[in-house]
């Protein structure tokens, strides 16, 4: 006797339940790679093809080059033991809009609000508040000092138009009580503070464009194990933070 496939339920309006089914018809659209690759991986009990690399299809590089889609991020999603606050750093002294907020269950239990910050042009940050036993709370939240690095490894970096810009949002994140690292890079500048969560972040303004000679010289030494270094040092500005009026 033929089985019928099981009926979607339908009226779970869950994010979580959402983002099953959506990897599930992405899981079936590659069912017949997987076949044929015959190497899977299993993510969160849905079955996704690998590519090995001795039966994968080898892609010219003027090809991969012409098939390239340029594109640049919906968001980004960090976790945060201190909701309150990174509201505050975010809206306050970054100056980005919430847009959105999903609460829903989560695989391990318990539940989540997923908080969406507006980053000016239609860009995400985004912030976890779990509430999952199983997790508990005692989680590393920073990007970089949990993971024996140093704080200007891993960070976060905003663009700004205009080197007037940049200064403005200096002297605010100023006003808003933090000290701000400021770094002339020759091509870019950029300023760097921390959030709540241990997390670096930065606005970087670019103030001239590459020479033809730069991507050239970078794709000819990417992959060296060892490349000539940088003659000068980039100039750097400790600004301590100011105190705001009360008038």
């Amino acid at each position: 006797m033929r089985r019928r496939p099981l009926a979607v339920d339908r009226s779970r309006d869950s994010s979580t339940d959402q983002l099953v089914s959506r990897l599930r018809r992405h899981a079936a659209r590659k069912a017949s790679a997987a076949a044929r690759l015959g190497a899977t991986v299993d993510v969160g009990g849905v079955t996704f093809p690998l590519a090995h690399p001795r039966s994968a299809t080898a892609v010219a590089p003027d090809a991969a080059r012409r098939e390239r889609v340029e594109m640049g991020f919906h968001h980004l999603a960090f976790a945060t033991r201190d909701l309150p606050a990174t509201h505050l750093f975010y809206t306050d002294a970054m100056g980005f809009r919430l847009v959105k907020l999903v609460a829903a269950p989560t695989p391990e239990g318990g539940w989540a609000k997923h908080v969406f910050y507006d980053t000016g042009d239609g860009t995400m940050i985004a912030f976890w508040e779990l509430h999952v036993e199983a997790i508990g709370d005692a989680f590393p939240t920073d990007l970089n000092r949990s993971l024996g690095l140093p704080g200007w490894v891993n960070h976060v970096a905003f663009a700004s138009p205009s080197v007037e810009d940049l200064t403005a949002r200096r002297t605010r994140w100023q006003e808003h009580g933090l000290t701000v690292v400021e770094v002339d890079h020759e091509w870019c500048r950029s300023i760097y503070a921390s959030d709540p969560n241990g997390i670096t972040v930065e606005f970087c303004c670019t103030t001239r464009a590459f020479r033809d000679d730069e991507p050239t010289w970078a794709a000819a030494h990417v992959l060296s194990p060892s490349v000539e270094l940088d003659s000068t040092a980039p100039e750097m500005t400790i600004h301590k933070p100011l105190t705001v009026s009360q008038s």
